[in-house]
Order: structure tokens, then C-alpha cells, then sequence
């Protein structure tokens, strides 16, 4: 295996799950999913995650990913849910939500994060 890519394998699994708190998560979710609800942490690997009670009563799921984690990635989760969706729109899985710029993503910057 090669030893960059070994190395961020390993960044995955010891760097911290970004310090992101329900307030921050909430405003986020409004400012750029227009998401209006309550954000209450999920249990997480490596990542950090919300449940989001939004006020018209629809739930979601935050992710804030791991900074180690291979932008590629990513883009495979979102492209594989919104595989799913297309594919078959009455198979009970997780629906993308994307930004209001259209964006599957956002950059969320936290003032206490460790520099990457």
C-alpha cells in the first residue's frame, strides 16, 4: 500500500470529529439548507453528526465530516443517495438535501478546530 495514502487511512481514525455544537449546527442548517429546526448530536465514528427536528416536524441528518476525510468520498456517499432517489424514489433511504446554491456540500469552518 502506499504510504500516502496509508497515512490519511490513518489520519481517519485519529484525527477528532469536528467541535461543532447544536447551536452552530442549527444556524448552519438555516443559513445554507434553509433547514429551520433543533439540531441534537448523534453517536459517531469519526465524524460528528445531528438529528434535526425541523420546525414544520421533518427530520434530517447533519453531517459534519471528518477534516481527514478524502473529499472523493464524500462525493461517492452523495452520489450513491441520490443514486437511490432516482433509482427507486419509494425505497426508504436517506434523501441528499443540497444547499441553497445547489451544492451536495458546505464548508463549515470551526474557530476551535485543530488546523488541518
Amino acid at each position: 500500500m502506499d504510504a500516502a495514502v496509508q497515512a490519511q487511512g490513518d489520519a481517519l481514525f485519529t484525527t477528532k470529529a469536528p467541535p461543532v455544537s447544536p447551536e452552530v449546527a442549527s444556524r448552519f442548517a438555516q443559513d445554507h439548507f434553509g433547514v429551520a429546526g433543533v439540531a441534537r448530536p448523534l453517536t459517531s465514528e469519526r465524524d460528528q453528526n445531528f438529528h434535526l427536528q425541523s420546525v414544520d416536524g421533518a427530520q434530517y441528518v447533519l453531517k459534519v465530516a471528518n477534516p481527514a476525510e478524502d473529499a472523493a468520498v464524500l462525493d461517492f456517499q452523495n452520489r450513491a443517495l441520490e443514486h437511490l432517489a432516482a433509482d427507486d424514489p419509494e425505497l426508504p433511504t436517506p434523501r441528499l438535501v443540497r444547499a441553497r446554491d445547489g451544492a451536495a456540500t458546505r464548508l463549515l469552518t470551526c474557530p476551535d478546530a485543530p488546523p488541518r
